[in-house]
């Protein structure tokens, strides 16, 4: 459906990077690459992933026990990036499995040795591009505690119990404190409903191709009739996309030291 939609519209220039450096390497790269500062929160990751080229489609359905794959889909040179995302998952756990996802296909185009091994690098790109080694030791004080973690969580939109693992990486917190806050955590019943909620991002140029073919609102009898598919199937898929007004999940400016930053939404699709 999504290669159906595109053949009618401006593609987007592909702007994600494939790199053989080490995963933190990569993401500091990456985060370069895609017009980031080194040392500042992404407020809207979805947003930035999809202005580089990446498609994102979200699936309406809960897939369980898999919140997110990718692929390089196609066939050289027209290869391209895909993200598939899973329904029902919480705004920090959107992030990081973006992340996730975004250091596979930064990483590992074609996967090699040990599926585990890959997994580990996956994990290392996301705690990196989400979270700069740079801003993590400025930002992550001792005495490390849950409530000023959960301050963290508001700026950084990444989990709790992610802030933590990475204070332990980093080495600003011992084993032992690693272990405590763990415990606490798990106490408060944490591990599966953290407070301070993240807004949920979601993919917008799938919806927006449609948009711009088929008109606001969307003429859905006649998309479905494009696609050969039924259109109570066709407007399930488009509406886990995000509207205008929700691209990017509700977030306002972010400060650094050069001041407010406004990142851009708008993604550069025409109609052919």
């Amino acid at each position: 459906m999504a290669d159906r939609l595109a053949a009618r519209v401006t593609p987007i220039p592909l702007r994600l990077p494939q790199l053989s450096e080490t995963p933190h390497v990569a993401a500091r790269i990456t985060r370069s690459m895609l017009g980031l500062s080194p040392d500042t929160p992404i407020p809207t990751l979805l947003s930035v992933v999809e202005r580089a080229g990446v498609l994102v489609l979200a699936i309406p359905v809960d897939l369980e026990e898999r919140d997110a794959f990718s692929l390089w889909a196609g066939v050289d040179p027209a290869r391209r990036p895909v993200i598939f995302i899973s329904a029902g998952r919480p705004g920090d756990r959107v992030r990081y499995s973006i992340a996730h996802e975004v250091g596979h296909l930064v990483l590992h185009p074609t996967i090699k040795g040990q599926i585990s091994d890959a997994e580990k690098e996956a994990d290392q790109f996301a705690a990196e591009l989400l979270m700069p080694e740079i801003a993590m030791r400025r930002e992550l004080v001792p005495p490390v505690t849950l409530t000023s973690v959960s301050r963290l969580k508001a700026r950084w939109r990444v989990a709790i119990q992610a802030l933590v693992r990475r204070a332990f990486e980093l080495e600003i917190i011992t084993k032992r404190q690693y272990t405590y806050l763990f415990e606490q955590i798990g106490a408060r019943g944490w591990r599966t409903s953290e407070p301070v909620e993240v807004p949920i991002e979601k993919p917008r140029a799938f919806k927006k191709m449609a948009e711009v073919i088929y008109g606001l609102p969307i003429n859905y009898e006649r998309l479905a009739s494009d696609l050969r598919a039924s259109t109570r199937f066709v407007k399930a898929i488009v509406d886990a996309h995000a509207d205008r007004s929700e691209f990017g999940g509700n977030s306002g400016p972010i400060t650094s030291s050069r001041g407010p930053r406004f990142p851009s939404r708008v993604l550069p699709l025409r109609r052919l």
